[in-house]
């Protein structure tokens, strides 16, 4: 227990010793740029795989608060639009989307203390677009499984009426569940991806990194819809004018949580 709280404090003192804010302030800046070009590189690709659209559209807003989420709804209303650009259209799109995933790999590299990229590790911007949807096919299969062992139990256990307000508890929990397991998988994902073999990382601790942020970006996107709610109660004027403030406030917070867990990563590791 020491040592867990050894990491943790020693990982808080770096993240405002050598302002990692400034990074995430970066990458929710670039994430918004990002969005529109990364949703026409999915929507071709998805296109040509056995995936419902809505099915992967909905996997994405398990990652963002409800009003945040609007933007990517207008991107994707956008996105649709364009997706019959052509090859050299979709290349340029490809180029863009991968934008994103440099600029977080240039972060990681600075928070793990390496701060010069690695030229022969160029290929894995190439292949962060491929590996995020084989990271959606895993999840898709992981929410249709929940979801139908969810109708299942539903069919087979009948509440009575004095216990009915335990189905919207049981609905709450798996909905929180699925938000977890989304949020567990892409941080390992991008983890694994770009600090696994290059510093030689052990899987356990991404692991468990992973697991500890993708709780807190949980309970972090829960509290962004109580203080939505609070906010547009006080002034409705909020709900018109603040999508894309609350875009780019959630994709700082979370930013700056995947930023400290990479820290952690990194002392979890120093300390195997």
């Amino acid at each position: 227990m020491k040592r867990q709280n050894s990491i943790f404090l020693n990982a808080i003192r770096d993240f405002f010793r050598y302002n990692y804010l400034y990074h995430a302030a970066a990458l929710s800046y670039i994430s918004l740029m990002s969005f529109f070009s990364i949703f026409i590189v999915v929507f071709v690709m998805v296109s040509y795989l056995p995936f419902d659209l809505g099915r992967v559209v909905s996997l994405f807003s398990r990652l963002f608060p409800q009003k945040s989420f609007d933007y990517i709804r207008i991107v994707e209303t956008l996105a649709k639009g364009r997706t019959t650009l052509g090859i050299i259209g979709f290349v340029l799109a490809y180029y863009f989307a991968t934008s994103l995933f440099r600029q977080i790999n240039r972060a990681l590299l600075f928070v793990v203390d390496r701060p010069h990229p690695v030229a022969r590790y160029w290929y894995r911007h190439l292949v962060s677009i491929p590996g995020l949807l084989i990271v959606l096919f895993l999840l898709y299969v992981i929410v249709l499984s929940l979801s139908w062992i969810m109708s299942l139990l539903q069919s087979f256990i009948t509440m009575p009426e004095q216990l009915s307000f335990l189905t919207a508890d049981v609905g709450a929990f798996f909905s929180y569940l699925i938000d977890f397991i989304v949020f567990s998988v892409f941080l390992f994902f991008i983890y694994f991806m770009y600090l696994s073999e290059r510093d030689n990382l052990l899987p356990e601790n991404i692991i468990i990194v992973s697991v500890l942020t993708g709780f807190v970006l949980m309970v972090l996107k829960e509290t962004f819809g109580v203080v939505y709610k609070w906010l547009l109660r006080a002034n409705p004027i909020y709900g018109s004018f603040a999508t894309v403030l609350f875009f780019l406030l959630w994709m700082y917070v979370f930013f700056a949580v995947f930023l400290l867990g990479a820290r952690m990563i990194y002392y979890s590791n120093k300390k195997s």
